[in-house]
């Protein structure tokens, strides 16, 4: 996807090369215009929001012009009041899409005067199916590579049956890994085993329901962004379960703090040194990450 933040201050023709060879797939559809007046209209753009909250979550970006699925040139819509556009968008999502969706954002980037192109990005849901109930229609959707489609009963039941087990996934994956830490039943040592500890997961949900590996070579090319939570330097290596991360203690037979980040992308990362008498521990950008994270619903 493309990343409203990475674009947000940069002049058009740095836009443009942000985009040149993107092409839309299943988390991510561009459009010419942004169309909500007519009835048929906004039926369809509610099932383009909602089928990306029943699929993996995606981002649909408006004012750009495609080619046979690739991105081809920047148009922008016209908007005369950008707050009140949001305000209706807002509220016809609230009003027509149920379960609510909470898990969303709509940023809008200055293109020229009164030109803009729009991104409304919707993370994948807890709470699917997610139903369009307006003016007689009421539907689930989802998408795939080729864009959205309505789900039969067989669908339906699948998406509730993958909903409930991911719930229960995450839960159970999240106190058993707790319960190994907390009893330091793990391969690795902490040097202060009495210490209280700091446990972040970031468990996303293709990893409970998608086969799939990260490129871990491609990863360690960035290894500095991977520094376990509370510090700046680490030692990386691959491991058997993908790459880790550890701050080692007074010798390299305790650790302090490490990151685990398995291959299907689930990142654990442990700060066992809370409570000793000489921590010492920087905010670090983890803190901030957690706590944007929890402002999202994001970390679990």
């Amino acid at each position: 996807m493309l990343s409203f933040k990475d674009i947000e201050s940069l002049p058009m023709e740095n836009v443009i090369e942000q985009f040149k060879g993107k092409k839309e797939s299943k988390i991510l559809d561009f459009k010419r215009e942004i169309n909500i007046e007519k009835i048929e209209d906004k039926k369809k753009f509610l099932a383009d929001i909602s089928a990306f909250a029943n699929a993996t979550g995606g981002q649909i970006i408006y004012g750009v012009i495609e080619k046979k699925g690739e991105f081809a040139e920047l148009c922008g819509v016209e908007v005369q009041d950008v707050d009140l556009l949001r305000q209706k968008i807002e509220n016809m999502l609230r009003d027509n899409i149920e379960p609510n969706l909470s898990n969303y954002s709509i940023n809008f980037k200055n293109l020229s005067e009164n030109k803009y192109l729009i991104f409304i990005e919707i993370s994948d849901s807890y709470s699917k199916p997610h139903v369009v109930s307006y003016q007689g229609l009421w539907r689930v959707y989802s998408r795939n590579s080729t864009g959205n489609f309505p789900l039969d009963i067989f669908d339906l039941k699948n998406l509730v049956l993958k909903s409930n087990e991911l719930r229960g996934g995450l839960d159970k994956y999240r106190f058993k890994r707790i319960n190994s830490i907390i009893s330091d039943e793990l391969p690795i040592k902490f040097e202060n085993p009495s210490s209280a500890k700091l446990i972040v997961h970031v468990l996303p949900h293709s990893a409970f329901y998608e086969k799939s590996e990260l490129n871990l070579r491609e990863i360690l090319e960035n290894s500095s962004l991977l520094n376990p939570i509370n510090t700046d330097s680490s030692n990386v290596q691959i491991n058997f379960d993908g790459l880790f991360s550890v701050l080692y203690g007074k010798n390299y037979s305790v650790i302090d703090k490490y990151l685990q980040l398995y291959r299907d992308g689930i990142i654990e990362t442990v700060d066992g040194s809370l409570t000793r008498s000489n921590s010492n521990t920087p905010k670090g950008v983890w803190l901030d990450y957690t706590c944007e994270g929890i402002d999202r619903k994001s970390v679990v």
